[in-house]
């Protein structure tokens, strides 16, 4: 019987974020990314084997390892500035009714 096996890399945008690189020194479109690699079977994924959180630049393209409590926190900030331009449409909205 064959069997086949290995590892498989998913990435995933979780947010962009405007921030000064770590590298470059420059204020840059940053992305942050969750990163899990995959044991699988049968090419399928079947457990998730480690996770890695990174900040990677649009400008120079550095990428960092960051700690996934700071990934979540940059996460919440991301939604909550694009939240902010909602609100004020709706409170300019109500203001004018």
């Amino acid at each position: 019987m064959l069997v086949i096996f290995g590892f498989r890399v998913r990435a995933k945008v979780l947010a962009r974020l405007l921030l000064i690189c770590r590298a470059c020194q420059r204020p840059a479109s940053q992305a942050v990314i969750q990163r899990v690699r995959w044991f699988t079977l049968f090419f399928i994924p079947v457990i998730p084997f480690s996770r890695k959180s990174l900040l990677q630049c649009a400008m120079c393209g550095h990428v960092s390892e960051i700690d996934p409590a700071d990934a979540a926190q940059l996460v919440e900030q991301a939604q909550a500035a694009a939240a902010e331009p909602v609100a004020a449409v709706e409170a300019a909205a109500a203001d004018n009714t």
